[in-house]
């Protein structure tokens, strides 16, 4: 019987704090069970081949690692490198990779992939690590795609849940009291963007008016440590007002569009808790809380904005790895 290993990690919404986290203020991040699935399987041949139709990626690396490979592979090859360097084994297989989560949309497609296959890969040649090394060998990939990102991507796909996150003082976890009430909601715009050079654009204009942005930036912190709170009450009335707020200093540092203000407002005038952008801004996705009994009104009210609509939850799992066969 072919071998067969799947591993799975969940996508992440920041769900307040972003930019602001840039000048060290917190930001809130959750995991999402909207997931990335991979599964590395016995074959026959002399190379890693790894096919994602959703992706749009077919593409064989040789067992020497060679770096001939387009740009968006990479990264594989980096995590594959790693781990010939500290565990000395490398076997052929064939990669399958299917994800759910919208790519470009701020919601840690890249991170929950390298960190999936990092996990299965691994698994594959029966090498066990901790948690702790796979978000590390994932946040390599990630400084591929990204330069140098805040490693809040690889934590929460690797450990799932809810983190608190501060640039001076690394990931806190928070316990988050869940609710089958609430759901979440992801309006996604179909508008890419580039995270650098958003973050690059409310740098500059920060640096023109610091003494305008300074205190709107500690407020934004303060806003963090509140939704933390409600979080670990479990008041998501309360929460879903801080994340509106949010939505207004996002707005004010010039990260929103015309189409997430439509997608924001029609979500709260059709009974939302709380509605805003997730991530760099500019388009990508708008996160969306809400009571279990109003999301099918408020799925259809932004419907029309969106290019889809997806409804999950908080997931407290990060990444898994099982044999199938």
């Amino acid at each position: 019987m072919t071998r067969v290993i799947e591993g799975s990690a969940p996508s992440k919404a920041i769900i307040v704090g972003e930019h602001f986290v840039v000048r060290d203020q917190p930001a809130i991040a959750a995991a999402l069970n909207i997931r990335t699935y991979v599964k590395a399987k016995e074959h026959s041949h002399e190379y890693i081949r790894i096919i994602s139709t959703n992706l749009g990626i077919d593409v064989k690396i040789d067992m020497r690692l060679s770096r001939k490979v387009p740009s968006d592979i990479v990264p594989f090859v980096r995590i594959l490198e790693i781990i010939r360097e500290r565990f000395d084994d490398l076997r052929p297989c064939l990669v399958i990779i299917s994800s759910e989560i919208p790519v470009g949309s701020g919601m840690g497609s890249s991170a929950s992939t390298f960190t999936a296959f990092t996990a299965a890969y691994l698994k594959f040649i029966d090498i066990e690590v901790s948690l702790d090394e796979i978000s590390k060998i994932a946040y390599e990939a990630e400084c591929i795609v990204h330069g140098k990102p805040s490693g809040i991507d690889n934590t929460i796909t690797t450990y799932g849940g809810v983190i608190a996150y501060r640039k001076s003082e690394g990931f806190l976890r928070i316990n988050a009291k869940l609710s089958e009430e609430y759901v979440w909601l992801i309006a996604d715009t179909g508008v890419r963007r580039s995270t650098g050079d958003l973050v690059r654009k409310v740098l500059e204009l920060y640096d023109k008016y610091v003494d305008i942005f300074m205190p709107l930036y500690h407020a934004a912190g303060h806003l963090a440590i509140e939704a933390g709170k409600a979080l670990q009450n479990g008041d998501y009335v309360r929460l879903g007002e801080l994340m509106n707020i949010n939505q207004g200093m996002l707005s004010a540092i010039g990260v929103s569009t015309l189409q997430i203000e439509e997608i924001v407002y029609k979500a709260r005038s059709s009974g939302a808790l709380g509605a805003k952008l997730t991530g760099a801004g500019g388009g990508g996705a708008v996160l969306i809380l809400a009571k279990r009994c109003d999301a099918t009104k408020i799925k259809n009210a932004v419907r029309p904005y969106a290019r889809q609509v997806l409804e999950t939850n908080i997931s407290p799992k990060g990444v898994e790895v099982k044999v199938i066969s």
